[in-house]
């Protein structure tokens, strides 16, 4: 997939809300306002450097997963304010370090915006499905270290991924189909056009099977 829909479901990875405005202030009469827009648009950018957080801590526990919510002020040309509002799943320790990195985030020359922001990662032992050589036509447990379905799809305005299908794939029809059915229930943030939800078309994301180890 590509690196936006991974922290977005993350982008297969991590599945988010949409974002609530809670409140707003003006700094600077000058200043424009910002926009919801803008917000994902600074998370987008930096989708990479958060999801590294929670990834490294799947390290140690492989099923670490759950929604976060942090309440935001954005000030130009200031660190910004960060509190976690929520942290489900074990993941406070993460939730502090993304705060951390969201005190950094630049959201451009714009009048203070105060304003919530969610961000839900799935948790590993839902994004693959282990192998076994019976059940697996093309790739055996043996013969490689990970299977893998690619996947192309379209995202609605709700964030559902429809029109799903196979463009590649090391693995048999059994698993295509599970990673099609695991791609169907996924829920993601659609990309907002003027403040509202908009469709996007041929998007990919790659699912990988891991063999299970003795």
């Amino acid at each position: 997939m590509g690196k936006s829909l991974m922290f977005l479901c993350t982008l297969f990875l991590a599945s988010c809300a949409s974002s609530g405005v809670v409140s707003e202030e003006s700094a600077d009469g000058k200043l424009s306002p910002l926009s919801s827009e803008d917000i994902q648009n600074v998370f987008d950018e930096n989708q990479a450097l958060i999801f590294s957080i929670y990834k490294r801590a799947l390290g140690d526990n492989p099923s670490l997963g759950g929604e976060m919510v942090f309440d935001i002020t954005a000030i130009y040309n200031k660190p910004n304010k960060c509190q976690v509002r929520k942290a489900g799943g074990g993941l406070e320790l993460v939730a502090e370090k993304i705060c951390t990195v969201i005190k950094d985030l630049d959201f451009g020359p714009a009048a203070n915006k105060t304003f919530s922001y969610p961000i839900n990662f799935l948790p590993e032992e839902h994004q693959s499905k282990s192998l076994d050589a019976s059940s697996n036509d093309d790739c055996l447990v043996d013969s490689c270290e990970v299977g893998f379905v690619k996947l192309e799809f379209d995202l609605s305005e709700t964030g559902k991924a429809i029109n799903i299908k196979v463009i590649e794939s090391n693995l048999g029809e059994e698993f295509q189909k599970v990673a099609i059915e695991q791609a169907k229930e996924f829920q993601f943030k659609p990309k907002l056009v003027n403040g509202k939800p908009a469709r996007q078309n041929n998007l990919q994301y790659t699912m990988e099977f891991k063999p299970e180890q003795e």
